[in-house]
């Protein structure tokens, strides 16, 4: 990108978004997927992912790795992880 192209694409604020990909690559939604590994009743690791499709993706991987883990999948609110 050049600097006059990378200056048509700040905003007011002068600050330049950080965008990877085409724009309707980033569906905004008003949910996430929490994934947590639980291991004794206790969390031991826990992803959030965007989407389902990539909550279920990284859940069959992990499933082929490591089947003695014990995975949880929840979908959450978004107000609720962010103000």
């Amino acid at each position: 990108m050049t600097q006059p192209e990378a200056a048509s694409l700040r905003g007011a604020s002068g600050w330049m978004p950080l965008v990877f990909g085409e724009a309707e690559d980033f569906a905004m939604t008003d949910t996430l997927w929490k994934c947590e590994q639980v291991r004794a009743g206790q969390v031991c690791e826990r992803l959030m992912f965007d989407t389902r499709e990539e909550a279920e993706s990284f859940l069959k991987k992990m499933k082929l790795n490591a089947p003695d883990l014990f995975w949880r999948l929840e979908a959450v609110a978004a107000k609720m992880v962010w103000n």
